[in-house]
């Protein structure tokens, strides 16, 4: 018995040590525990949760939680607010304490500020078990990653990269949502298939793209960065540029492709929208007529159009870059050096001073230099001075447009001039040819002294030749025109001319078919023909050739005002030879009177500005292109006229019966005039009533003898002689009118036959003057 209960004891003894050991292994394993373990109870009213007391915790649970000193004490006191933050941890820690299946999930803690894996389990009645780990870091690396995967998200969407992932071994294809938005589609509306791509490819860009990708994957050194157009779902294509790389396997084979692509349809519509504004500003640039170039800060060209480069000789290409000032403008127009510091487009370019200057020269690439008018303006880049743009232009057509303008201006002074004192002259040649004519009449013809009274009404005659000279120069003689056939007055006297010239030169005439008409006066132009006639001959001393055309000629606008005329319809009759031809010296004084470079004796030097005079009268120019020794060509314009002229030369007027017995009123301020006018139409017969001016005039017709004819000067002081006869007219109905002038004043409506009146041309003799005044009364 007693063996047994030793027995008993040792049994005890050695359960109780098991047990301890057991206690010890149990405790070792609960204060090792590396996640937080809390034994809990929890503690209802009215059967609803409102707290639970900590029963036991391990040290790993103040370790992740950071709480000390919990057990007994209830968690409201341990960790205060955790119930109102968190009331669905109370609920889930409820149902496991009434014996409900075990719990596990994720809580931030927030009055502890850390994330916890908690699983719970029933341990006994209304007691519960948590064991936990601390997940913050965890959550946090999540929580960043998030964070990059978005910003990632946002950056891809914001600078419209579509990424892709094209697995090469199975032939699929990752395309990202964004690469799909570019493209117009949604995410889950194109598969993960590499014909998707594929097929969407531009026609014209299938082929080069296909063979880019696989010279790419068989040789990573060539590179993949490419652009294409890809069909959008509305149906248009966008510009895509796409780069991509490929991920080899362990054994070096290609086995992912990894790429980007971003939409530049927005960027390709710019570029091109730039390069159609750039072409477009080099078009005007190009079609400009003046030289545009531009130049940097230190002088150098940026750029310069064709014309400037063509001005100065060079190609556009290679003046880019060179000192413009040392190429171009290093030299002044008398050959001194042009300093930088005094050129004004340095200053332009360095001060953003602009300038306008003209009389200075630039040099081409030859050596040669041309007069310009140039303008500079600055460049000016966020209020700094970066440069100069220079406009100019060859102004060597304008200076001899001036040139010519102040020859105009001096012969048309010149005309002025010569008209004053051809218009007092030929009252004075009408007194001297009259009364030398009356001495002849009245000398027998074995008196010497008739000889001496032929001589001086020969001189006379001559005299009166060079003022209507002058006066053609002047263009204050008077016309009488008419519609006239350019054609056939050429014809009229081509055979004259041929006798004129001489059998030594050839005569050519050429004359325009279906040639238009103009109103001119036809002896008058005839004059013109043999003036240029016997120019052309006198150039050929030793023979050559002549030729007379007739041509056809419209003028625009810009060449009318070049010309000085109007623009419209002109025909133009050419006289050229092959004569010495005229240097430029020559050239610009030909039309003027007097000016000669024949030997004395051999011209009087009115036969070009007789020209001259009678085709600018006219309403037409003259232009001449002559060089030494290669002859000269007149070329003279003149106004194409509406209507046809004469088919048939007009009748000859037979001269009419000199006598009379009428009253003619004869108004003149000469006294010389008035008294040989009277002497000679008393002689026929007529009453004569002799006026000085239109005062008197008035006065003499006021009386009570009836008045038949007024013979009166145009031109008068006081009044003209058409004023005179407007006046006399109304007070005695019928009465006959002839003009008398050697002058012509813009008076031309008086001249015209056309209005009916009766013109004398001074100087006049006895027969034109009776003639004159027998037709004006015979009128009806």
């Amino acid at each position: 018995m007693g063996r047994d209960n030793d027995q008993a004891q040792a049994d005890l003894r050695a359960a109780h040590e098991r047990l301890l050991e057991s206690q010890a292994r149990y405790q070792s394993l609960f204060d090792n525990l590396l996640d937080g373990f809390a034994l809990c109870r929890m503690l209802f009213e009215n059967g609803r949760p409102v707290n639970w007391t900590y029963l036991e915790v391990n040290p790993a649970f103040e370790r992740l939680t950071g709480l000390t000193d919990v057990v007994g004490r209830p968690v409201t006191e341990v960790i205060p607010g955790i119930v109102e933050a968190h009331p669905e941890l109370l609920e889930t820690y409820g149902r496991v304490a009434r014996g409900g299946p075990p719990e596990a999930f994720e809580i931030c803690v927030k009055p502890l500020g850390i994330w916890l894996a908690i699983t719970a389990y029933h341990s006994a009645d209304d007691d519960f078990v948590a064991v936990f780990e601390n997940i913050s870091e965890q959550k946090r690396a999540e929580e960043s990653l998030r964070d990059s995967q978005t910003r990632l998200q946002l950056a891809t969407e914001a600078s419209n990269i579509g990424p892709w992932d094209w697995n090469l071994t199975t032939n699929t294809v990752y395309y990202s949502p964004e690469w799909k938005r570019q493209i117009g589609y949604a995410d889950g509306e194109i598969a993960g298939e590499f014909r998707e791509w594929e097929r969407r490819l531009h026609p014209e860009d299938r082929d080069r793209i296909l063979a880019a990708v696989q010279a790419y994957v068989a040789d990573p050194s060539v590179g993949y960065d490419v652009e294409f157009r890809l069909r959008h779902r509305d149906g248009s294509y966008r510009w895509i540029h796409t780069r991509g790389t490929v991920i080899r396997d362990a054994a070096g084979t290609p086995a992912r492709m990894l790429g980007c692509h971003v939409d530049i349809t927005d960027q390709k519509q710019a570029a091109h929208e730039r390069e159609q504004l750039v072409r477009t500003l080099q078009l005007i640039l190009a079609s400009t007529g003046e030289g545009v170039y531009g130049v940097d800060a230190a002088g150098r060209c940026t750029f310069i159009n064709r014309a400037g480069a063509e001005a100065l000789g060079w190609r556009s290409e290679d003046l880019v870059g060179q000192d413009m000032h040392a190429l171009t403008h290093h030299t002044r127009a008398d050959l001194s050096p042009y300093p930088r510091g005094e050129c004004p487009i340095g200053q332009t370019r360095t001060a953003g001073t602009p300038g306008r200057v003209d009389g200075e020269v630039f040099w081409r690439r030859d050596g040669t230099s041309f007069p310009v008018g140039y303008s500079s303006y600055p460049i000016v880049e966020a209020g700094v001075v970066r440069g100069a743009v220079v406009t100019f232009a060859d102004v060597t057509e304008k200076i001899e447009m001036e040139t010519q303008l102040r020859q105009a201006q001096k012969l048309e002074a010149l005309g002025r001039l010569t008209g004053g004192v051809a218009h007092d002259f030929n009252n004075l040649l009408t007194a001297i040819l009259g009364y030398a004519r009356l001495l002849e009449e009245a000398l027998d013809a074995a008196d010497p002294r008739r000889e001496d009274a032929t001589e001086i009404r020969n001189a006379g005659e001559r005299a009166a030749h060079l003022t209507q000279q002058l006066l053609a120069f002047s263009r204050r003689q008077v016309l009488q025109p008419q519609v006239v056939d350019l054609n056939a007055l050429v014809s009229e006297v081509a055979q004259m001319l041929r006798r004129l010239i001489g059998e030594h030169i050839a005569l050519d005439t050429r004359l325009g078919g279906d040639l238009g008409t103009t109103r001119v006066d036809p002896g008058q132009i005839q004059q013109v023909i043999m003036n240029l006639v016997v120019n052309a001959r006198d150039a050929m001393p030793n023979g050559g050739a002549l030729v007379i055309d007739t041509a056809n000629e419209t003028l625009d606008d810009e060449a009318a005002v070049a010309c000085g005329v109007a623009a419209g319809a002109y025909v133009v009759l050419g006289v050229s030879d092959t004569g010495a031809g005229m240097n430029d010296a020559t050239l610009k004084r030909i039309f003027e009177p007097f000016f000669t470079t024949k030997p004395p004796g051999k011209g009087t030097g009115l036969g070009l500005s007789t020209v001259y005079g009678i085709v600018k009268q006219s309403g037409g120019f003259v232009r001449v292109d002559s060089h030494l020794g290669q002859g000269s060509a007149f070329r003279v314009y003149l106004p194409a006229a509406n209507g046809h002229a004469p088919a048939q030369p007009r009748p000859a007027v037979a001269d009419p019966p000199a006598h009379g017995t009428e009253t003619i009123l004869l108004v003149d301020d000469d006294p010389a005039v008035r008294g040989l006018a009277r002497r000679m139409l008393e002689r026929q017969g007529y009453r004569v009533i002799e006026a000085d001016g239109s005062a008197a005039a008035r006065a003499a017709a006021d009386a009570t003898t009836p008045i038949d004819l007024l013979l009166t000067d145009v031109l008068m002081p006081g009044g003209g002689g058409p004023d005179l006869y407007q006046e006399l007219a109304a007070a005695h109905p019928g009465l006959k009118v002839v003009f008398m002038s050697g002058y012509s004043d813009d008076s031309a409506a008086v001249h015209d036959p056309m209005d009916g009146h009766v013109f004398l041309h001074k100087p006049f003799g006895g027969e034109s003057l009776v003639g004159k005044v027998r037709e004006a009364l015979d009128r009806r």
